[in-house]
C-alpha cells in the first residue's frame, strides 16, 4: 500500500509535528526504501521482506526503554 499525496517520511514528519509524539519511537517498514532514510535519527527503518524475529528484536528494545 501507499499512501496518497506522501511518502512515509513525509507522514513521520507530520506525526512528529503533534503534541506528544516528539520522541516516539517509530519503526519504519517499506519495501521501497525512500532515498533519505539513512539520514533520519528519529527512526527504525525495516526493509520488506523481513522476518518476524528481526521486528521483535527492534521492538523489545524500545519497550524496555519505556
Amino acid at each position: 500500500y501507499y499512501l496518497p499525496g506522501m511518502d512515509g517520511l513525509e507522514c513521520l514528519d507530520r506525526f512528529r509535528e503533534s503534541e506528544g509524539m516528539e520522541q516516539t519511537p517509530v519503526i519504519l517498514m517499506s519495501a521501497a526504501p525512500p532515498k533519505d532514510v539513512q539520514a533520519r535519527t528519529d527512526l527504525v527503518f525495516l526493509e520488506k521482506p523481513f522476518e518476524m524475529d528481526t521486528l521483535l528484536d527492534l521492538i523489545r528494545p524500545l519497550l524496555e526503554k519505556s
